[in-house]
């Protein structure tokens, strides 16, 4: 008992100021503006939600103490009381409503939350600390829906625009942390809040700092220039476990990499002949010529060769553990003989040009898989040449819909999230498609999605999300690559973190 005591009264004066690593800071400060991981990592340390999702389907309070469904249609929520924002200012039921309000009509937002908001058709304030949610038809999701949608203030943010909460002037929410200092894509310094309603902080500041570099981020743990650090490089895991400075927190994950081919323009911009001319026809359309990518692609060696095992090969689009897999659905096959011989059906005996495009830095050894899927696709006879970008600057062309073939990920626990988000037909307004930025559309795989996401029974609901995945293979709607597996490091002795199958990097994830 002594030595606990002694702990307690040590940890404060220890725990003052903690210092993390990211691969990628905040874009801006905006909550509703951008569902990067990045931005929605950062942001929790401002704002917070009606509910939290601490780890995969695990739903706690937030700003709501307890929900339960009235109806089909009727969802009542209990809100927290005495909570108040950075600068004082009371949460009221308004705010709730308000933030709804302000994500459906943020506009030009390139990855919006509207997903998270689409059902709902009302919002009534019972009382000061009840509201009921209305939705246009039953929506178990709605609890772990709000989990994505942070508050702000009716009465703080009315007039606010996104710039207003980069600059740091409307930066206020009701977090366990306040705002100090930010420079996008650069630093983010925070401060305790001590008056927020949940556990007491350990650290009386935060400071969030983007280091691109893998071995950069290493370095700055192993020299004490920072406390903690997110995806570690796979070259470094081996001697990391071998170091006694450092304490690795490793955990599967629910991010799913995987390729978007353009399967629904005449003629893709990125498409050429063997001479690098432009086709005027798109074999993407054939989804023989998808099923030919998928067969060319050695999953498993992809993990070896380029992931050292810190990854899982992907057989859909979800990874295990996540709501609505199809346990039916075996590994997909590596298969050179079969995929030229869809090539070869569907006129492509003799191949075609493509730009592989991508990211650079924001998944693991992104840029090394887009090399060796080049490689994989040169024994089909695709010649693609790769282009890793600044991920701004690649999620700004993709909205603009601009690619022939991308490479990215989708983090979600849930195939509810992924397949509604990703590849139901565009409809924003409604939700639908808002990550869909290869315009794919098919009628079939909507009809699925809409009947699982209004279907209460949690059985008939996991059928559905799981014919909707088979479905998504069926079409290859998109090729899964592989599913990640999460890495941080921290200083031994200064800080320990918990791993989680979300991704998330916070200073509310980190111990003395």
């Amino acid at each position: 008992m002594c030595a606990l005591l002694l702990w307690l009264v040590v940890v404060p004066a220890f725990a003052q100021s903690l210092s993390i690593a990211v691969q990628q800071g905040p874009t801006t400060l905006d909550p509703h503006y951008e569902g990067s991981t990045p931005n929605i990592n950062a942001l929790a340390h401002l704002y917070d939600c009606l509910v939290e999702e601490e780890a995969p389907g695990r739903l706690m309070p937030g700003l709501a103490t307890g929900w339960r469904a009235i109806d089909d249609t009727r969802w009542a929520f209990t809100l927290r009381e005495g909570v108040r924002f950075h600068d004082g200012t009371p949460f009221t039921a308004e705010d709730v409503v308000f933030s709804v309000e302000r994500i459906r009509r943020l506009a030009g937002a390139p990855n919006p939350f509207t997903p998270f908001v689409r059902s709902i058709v009302g919002i009534d304030v019972v009382d000061p600390q009840t509201i009921h949610i209305r939705t246009e038809a039953p929506n178990p999701f709605l609890p772990r829906d709000l989990a994505y949608v942070r508050i702000v203030s009716r009465k703080l943010h009315a007039e606010a625009e996104t710039k207003d909460f980069t600059e740091g002037r409307a930066a206020i929410g009701t977090g366990p942390y306040r705002l100090l200092r930010f420079t996008p894509q650069g630093g983010l310094e925070l401060a305790r809040n001590d008056a927020w309603f949940g556990t007491r902080q350990s650290w009386e500041g935060v400071t969030l700092k983007e280091i691109p570099s893998s071995a950069a981020r290493a370095a700055a743990l192993v020299s004490g220039e920072v406390d903690v650090i997110e995806r570690v490089a796979v070259a470094d895991l081996a001697w990391m476990r071998k170091d006694a400075r450092v304490a690795l927190a490793t955990t599967a994950s629910g991010e799913a990499l995987f390729l978007f081919p353009d399967s629904t323009r005449e003629a893709s911009p990125f498409v050429t002949d063997k001479s690098g001319q432009p086709l005027a026809a798109n074999p993407f359309r054939d989804v023989r010529v998808r099923r030919a990518l998928s067969l060319a692609i050695d999953r498993p060696a992809l993990v070896e060769r380029v992931m050292d095992g810190a990854a899982v090969p992907a057989n859909q689009v979800n990874s295990p553990g996540s709501e609505g897999r199809a346990a039916d659905l075996p590994p997909l096959a590596l298969d050179l003989d079969l995929a030229r011989r869809l090539m070869a059906e569907a006129g492509w005996a003799e191949g075609f040009g493509v730009t592989l495009h991508g990211t650079r830095g924001l998944y693991t050894n992104d840029a090394a898989l887009l090399q060796a899927l080049a490689q994989a696709f040169a024994r089909i006879g695709i010649a693609a040449k790769v282009e890793a970008l600044p991920q701004p600057v690649f999620i700004t062309r993709a909205n603009a819909f601009e690619f022939s073939l991308f490479m990215a990920a989708y983090n979600s626990t849930t195939a509810a999230s992924t397949i509604r988000g990703l590849l139901m037909t565009r409809d924003p307004p409604r939700g639908f498609g808002t990550v869909n930025r290869m315009r794919y559309a098919n009628p079939a795989l909507d009809e699925i999605m809409k009947r699982a996401l209004t279907t209460l029974d949690g059985t008939a609901r996991g059928e559905l999300l799981a014919a909707a995945q088979r479905e998504v293979i069926r079409d290859m709607a998109v090729v899964p690559l592989l599913y990640s597996v999460h890495n941080w490091a921290t200083r031994t002795g200064r800080a320990r973190f918990q791993a989680n199958a979300l991704g998330r990097t916070r200073a509310m994830f980190v111990m003395p």
